[in-house]
């Protein structure tokens, strides 16, 4: 941990995981942590589990800078973000921390999870609970409005200016929106800057098509420089496909651009199948032979991706053998499968299409909903 950089951090290439606390050792949850201070130093102690300079999202490489921030600052980093970014901006109905009794607790909606197996929405949280983290954590944990969002998208494709407030340097923000690191996933975004994730136009030009951030309750924020045009889409929700969005982005200029790289939709068909299927227990597939299936595998195309098919509980589980990532495969027909991956950005649905003799299978192919494609070969 003691060679990490900040700039690092900043672009997701520290090596330091995205602090599920059973995957990188944490003691107990992030969010039982009493200070951002004890989840740090915990991190820095168990969180480096990747070799660095490989892009890997990481929530604890920004818990690490906010922390950074309120050393050098001297002042907690949800002052510093106060009266350093949201003041100045005028971001008036944008907060830092919540508690149910604030003055402007009514002006929040509940939270809402996808539940797969209910196909519907249920509430996780609404403004009569506490946050769920008990600090300013840096990666999340802003309470904001589209219109304040706004402004603060609007001072980043304006060169760091906000109306005659100047609150970057211009050269600052130059440096942030370089094209910096690959995206190892490929579409809808291509590469990665200082923090923001944007799309490369073409392999010609160093032009920024658009930036954009998510968040993990259903926030989705482009900004396109050269158009001067911002789209936000707040949903209060997590782990379902925005394909309304998506689609309406689809036949909006400039904002097709986002969806070049079309989603195939047939994928969101046959996994509506499968859950159909599993809810109504009848149309069940043949029991397959596991045993051809199971081993490892490594990842031809990416090798942050070598698995391994194990078999729990009855069910097919491809693990990520990098991350530990586990999901279940669920039988389409045939050698065909169909999963659901947690973000990014919002839980990828995927075929797996398994190769080789009946009792012999020697590989496969993963190809995400975005048409994203990788090749597995069985280690033998």
């Amino acid at each position: 941990a003691n060679s990490i950089t900040i700039k690092q951090c900043l672009t997701h290439t520290s090596g330091l995981g995205n602090h599920d606390w059973q995957d990188i050792g944490l003691s107990k949850p992030s969010t039982d942590f009493a200070s951002l201070r004890e989840l740090v130093d915990e991190i820095g102690v168990n969180g480096v589990y990747t070799e660095p300079n490989k892009h890997r999202y990481s929530d604890s490489g920004y818990a690490v800078l906010t922390q950074i921030i309120a050393l050098l600052s001297g002042m907690p980093a949800k002052d510093f973000v106060m009266s350093r970014i949201l003041e100045p901006l005028g971001m008036r109905n944008t907060y830092t921390y919540f508690e149910p009794n604030v003055s402007w607790a009514s002006e929040l909606n509940p939270t809402y999870r996808w539940n797969d197996s209910l196909n519907d929405f249920t509430q996780y949280w609404n403004p009569q609970l506490n946050q769920e983290y008990k600090f300013f954590r840096g990666h999340g944990g802003i309470y904001s409005s589209p219109l304040d969002y706004a402004k603060f998208m609007s001072m980043w494709i304006n060169k760091g200016r906000y109306k005659a407030l100047q609150l970057l340097k211009e050269k600052t923000i130059n440096d942030a929106l370089k094209q910096t690191v690959l995206q190892p996933n490929g579409a809808p975004y291509s590469h990665q800057g200082l923090a923001w994730m944007m799309m490369k136009p073409d392999t010609l030009s160093n032009q920024t098509d658009f930036i954009m951030h998510g968040g993990s309750d259903g926030t989705m924020s482009f900004a396109y420089p050269r158009e001067k045009t911002i789209a936000l889409y707040f949903t209060q929700s997590r782990n379902h496909p925005r394909f309304i969005f998506e689609n309406l982005m689809a036949i909006t200029e400039p904002y097709s651009s986002y969806r070049k790289w079309n989603y195939n939709n047939a994928f969101l068909d046959q996994w509506k199948e499968v859950l159909n299927r599993d809810k109504n227990e009848k149309n069940q597939v043949n029991p397959i032979n596991a045993e051809s299936y199971l081993g490892k595998y490594n990842c031809i195309t990416n090798s942050g991706f070598d698995s391994e098919i194990i078999l729990k509980n009855g069910q097919l589980v491809l693990k990520n053998l990098n991350s530990g990532y586990e999901t279940n495969l669920n039988r389409y027909q045939n050698n065909e499968f169909i999963s659901r991956f947690r973000p990014p950005p919002d839980g990828f649905i995927s075929k797996i299409t398994f190769k080789g003799a009946e009792n012999d299978i020697n590989s496969f192919s993963l190809e995400w909903l975005n048409k994203t494609k990788f090749e597995f070969k069985k280690i033998k």
